[in-house]
């Protein structure tokens, strides 16, 4: 089992009512680990060749420490944003730095493109990599916990770390951040699924993180 990160601005604490059990944690950790052998498949499917995905870390965080956090590298995050909508409103990123997004659809795309790759063809290969791979999270987070929610279309996001300071700004503090930290080892890429619950819906999330309410994971 991955450990959970708690973290949080030193001078600041988590939001009051915020509690996360054993049952919980035990939760996440399935649902992301789960969701890192999907993108572990899918990524095997894409590239045609088996590309090993590890779980770095899983934390909780403040949005407002995650923007900050992604300010400061001062580099360029692209990646695929999923707005969760139903019983439970959501957002879902899955995002990664300019240079290593670029790194991936290199080895996705096959030799005769590459040789005629320009920034339009990199950016719709990005699209539907990041696409497939965001996917694959939300059937692990879907498939196991029993809401009715359903998903918009994805969308490419240029500029993760502007979206997320932007957000930061117009919501609250306590804003919570679940995000998982993928390595992806052959080609030594971060990857990062980001899901941002609605303020009022996160309590409801939490409670079926616990392994009596996780629903077996039916594949698909």
């Amino acid at each position: 089992m991955v450990a959970v990160l708690l973290e949080t601005f030193p001078e600041l604490s988590l939001r009051k009512d915020f509690f996360l059990s054993a049952g919980m944690l035990e939760g996440l950790n399935r649902i992301n680990q789960i969701g890192a052998q999907r993108a572990q498949e899918a990524l095997a499917r894409l590239l045609g060749q088996e590309e090993p995905v590890k779980i770095e870390t899983i934390s909780i965080l403040p949005l407002t420490l995650l923007a900050q956090r992604l300010r400061q590298t001062q580099e360029e995050y692209l990646g695929c944003h999923i707005r969760i909508f139903g019983e439970l409103q959501a957002e879902l990123y899955c995002y990664l730095k300019a240079d290593d997004a670029r790194l991936l659809v290199h080895a996705v795309l096959r030799p005769s493109l590459l040789r005629r790759t320009n920034k339009s063809v990199e950016l719709a290969a990005l699209a539907e990599v990041t696409n497939v791979l965001a996917n694959s999270y939300w059937v692990a987070l879907h498939g196991h916990v029993p809401l009715d929610w359903r998903t918009s279309l994805p969308a490419l996001v240029a500029r993760v770390e502007r979206v997320f300071a932007l957000a930061s700004r117009i919501g609250h503090y306590d804003h919570l951040v679940f995000q998982a930290d993928l390595l992806l080892a052959r080609l030594g890429i971060h990857l990062y699924f980001c899901l941002i619950p609605g303020a009022d819906c996160l309590h409801r999330l939490l409670g079926y993180l616990e392994p009596d309410r996780l629903r077996p994971l039916v594949r698909s």
